[in-house]
């Protein structure tokens, strides 16, 4: 199986399609020159062991008016958070210790109770396996810990949601698997929860509820990995009964699906998608296949009814998470991009860690952003005023790591 199963899973999102499609020649992406640069702040002291962050998430932890930023680390078996508002000086760590391996956290009212609990993706084991060792666990304002189901393949993404309009949250599921797997959702109902498995294909990294073809309903928009290489709409009928469609197919297990984010990019009041794809982790890419070539970001725009047209960005090898952030404070949101380039892998193409994607009208500039010392980032989110990252450096010890970190870009004078 591939190699990317290794690192997805220790991270969140990671992952793989055998007919390559060149990316389309008429995207309005203007280069510009390498003059912006970033570093990256330690928010949080770095244990001993490498830091391996899968997931940043900004989310209501306790029920006040304030937000907490939210970080899952596989290999500590800890989840852990400090105050957004706290940013630089951040003193006040809160951590869960001893929850196997959690890759994402979500935060809903399970229990009814007006108060938000956390949702942690408990992946079980970290290199590829069939073994139903995935769990979602539930965790209280606190700090107890209990567990919402087990008995899961792998799991990687467990997003809140009424699905069946019943007036109780479910749940949606990634069982990411190894051979086997699924997209699914978990019903709430007789104090217990029942699973619908809506799609049993490995690979899944993402189930984001949300309303796709504003009916009212909550439909899921999956991405899947490994050999799939999809991004997947479930159109609900309303009720929780859901039908398939194929957003996107990229027919190559070499594309390396490895997040989405749903944006109203147009503001037209439907949601869009932003999707990366660079799970660099195969190391079977052809050599006739230069990686800016097939890995990348590109945007899906919403007709509004629940159907894209898809459009490829920038290419750039390693492309693997991304943030809607108004960089240049003009008011219009921007996208920055964070790569995974292992040297060793390609060493003599130029590495770009980072990337902005900056809006200009209809058209995106690209900006590639220098590094003083690359810093391994494998995840990144926005608080709106700050850039948080977080880092995995798979076989590349040089260079930087933190568990959480803020990330700073300095714009030419």
């Amino acid at each position: 199986m591939k190699s990317k199963c290794l690192v997805l899973l220790l991270l969140t999102g990671l992952l793989s399609g055998c007919l390559w499609e060149a990316p389309p020649e008429d995207v309005d992406v203007i280069e510009t020159q390498n003059e912006h640069r970033a570093i990256t702040t330690a928010l949080v002291n770095n244990t001993d062991a490498v830091p391996v962050t899968a997931n940043i998430r900004i989310l209501n932890v306790d029920g006040d008016v304030t937000t907490e930023i939210v970080f899952a680390e596989p290999m500590e078996g800890r989840i852990a958070w400090i105050d957004s508002e706290c940013i630089p000086n951040c003193e006040n760590l809160t951590s869960i210790e001893n929850l196997g391996s959690p890759v994402r956290v979500a935060a809903g009212d399970i229990d009814g109770d007006g108060i938000n609990e956390l949702i942690v993706s408990d992946i079980g084991i970290l290199f590829p396996s069939n073994d139903l060792a995935g769990r979602i666990l539930q965790i209280n304002t606190t700090g107890e810990v209990s567990v919402l189901a087990d008995g899961l393949g792998r799991t990687v993404c467990a997003e809140p949601a009424d699905l069946d309009a019943d007036g109780d949250l479910d749940l949606t599921l990634c069982e990411f698997g190894h051979d086997d797997g699924s997209v699914g959702w978990l019903e709430q109902e007789n104090g217990g929860w029942t699973h619908h498995v809506l799609d049993p294909r490995p690979g899944a990294i993402h189930a984001i509820p949300a309303d796709i073809d504003g009916d009212g309903d909550l439909d899921i928009v999956a991405a899947v990995s490994q050999t799939v290489e999809q991004l997947m709409l479930y159109r609900n009928d309303g009720t929780g009964v859901f039908s398939n469609e194929i957003i996107f197919d990229a027919q190559t297990e070499h594309h390396g699906t490895s997040g989405i984010d749903l944006v109203d990019l147009d503001n037209d009041g439907d949601l869009d998608i932003v999707a990366t794809n660079g799970d660099s982790m195969d190391w079977n890419l052809p050599d006739d296949i230069h990686p800016d070539d097939i890995h990348g970001l590109s945007i899906l725009m919403n007709d509004g009814n629940g159907s894209f047209t898809r459009e490829q960005i920038v290419g750039v090898w390693g492309a693997y998470a991304s943030t809607m952030h108004d960089v240049n404070n003009d008011g219009e949101l921007d996208i920055v991009l964070v790569c995974i380039q292992i040297p060793q892998q390609f060493p003599t193409i130029e590495r770009t860690p980072l990337i902005i994607l900056e809006r200009n009208g209809t058209e995106w500039d690209r900006i590639n952003v220098s590094m003083d010392e690359i810093d391994h980032m494998i995840t990144i989110a926005s608080t709106g005023e700050h850039l948080l990252v977080g880092s995995h450096a798979p076989s590349s010890p040089e260079g930087g790591v933190n568990r959480l970190a803020l990330l700073t870009i300095i714009s030419p004078e």
